[in-house]
């Protein structure tokens, strides 16, 4: 009786911790908050928020993540909080991430060294030789990719599907990056984004505007909020991609104010997609 009365605390802990999780690493959020959301008293939150080594901003906490700790977290996260085998049954996780053999693995070690250490690596690619200043590995939809620049091209900045990189040799030759490029390289949001930006704006009608609070995007900014609880945000995007699908996604529920050009790309898209199904 008290082991099964020790497991049912266990498991509720573990999905507080979970949740905790999810919530912070989007959103900042004082301890006050997490107690009257979750019903628990403020130094049971505190406890758990130091377990996950959170971060103490002001009053607020949050927890940086960045595409290496993601890396291990997928790896371990789940079995840190010791799941029950009967929990199988009830929970379903859908990670959404590709699975990394041992030789990815090995790789992605090797990788990591080089980027922390800022040393030039070589590498084939889908049959040809690179030399790449590794910048970061990156999580995009549910794959990982190099990002870095070409030494040999005048430092053009490239992205590498990760499993496609083959025979990876460590460089000679060191290197620096830019403080700009570092503070660019955060917003990175898809594989599509690039090094010169634009900006985006969007109205967001009040059905939706609960899944820009919960998960803002990374450059979002809210320009106004409207008394029937619509949006107006600002995004910073490098390519029309790291925004469509998004749109197409929520649709009729989002609109495009500016730039013009991304709403006639739009128009033009959805009139093709009419015609061709009548």
């Amino acid at each position: 009786m008290m082991q099964e009365i020790m497991q049912k605390i266990e498991n509720q802990k573990t999905e507080r911790l979970k949740y905790i999780y999810s919530k912070i690493s989007q959103i900042p959020c004082s301890i006050k908050e997490l107690s009257s959301e979750l019903k628990v008293c403020t130094k049971t939150i505190k406890r758990d928020l130091e377990s996950l080594k959170a971060i103490k901003i002001g009053n607020k906490w949050k927890i940086e993540v960045d595409t290496i700790e993601v890396f291990y977290q997928n790896l371990a996260y789940w079995d840190d909080f010791n799941l029950p085998k009967s929990s199988e049954k009830s929970i379903f996780i859908q990670m959404g991430v590709e699975k990394l053999d041992d030789e990815d693995l090995k790789n992605f070690k090797i990788l990591e060294e080089m980027i922390k250490n800022k040393k030039e690596v070589i590498f084939d690619f889908r049959g040809i030789s690179f030399s790449i200043k590794p910048l970061k590995l990156a999580f995009f939809s549910g794959f990982w990719y190099l990002l870095g620049l070409d030494s040999v091209k005048q430092d053009k900045f490239k992205k590498f599907y990760f499993k496609d990189i083959k025979n990876i040799v460590e460089g000679k030759k060191s290197f620096e990056v830019e403080f700009a490029l570092e503070e660019y390289l955060k917003n990175a949001d898809s594989v599509w984004f690039g090094c010169n930006s634009f900006s985006v704006r969007l109205f967001i009608e009040a059905p939706i505007v609960k899944y820009f609070q919960r998960k803002p995007l990374k450059t979002q900014k809210i320009l106004g909020k409207d008394k029937d609880g619509s949006l107006e945000i600002e995004v910073q995007i490098s390519n029309e991609m790291e925004i469509l699908p998004l749109i197409y996604s929520y649709m009729p529920y989002i609109k495009v104010l500016e730039p013009r050009s991304l709403q006639e790309s739009i128009k033009k898209t959805l009139k093709a997609y009419l015609k061709s199904i009548k």
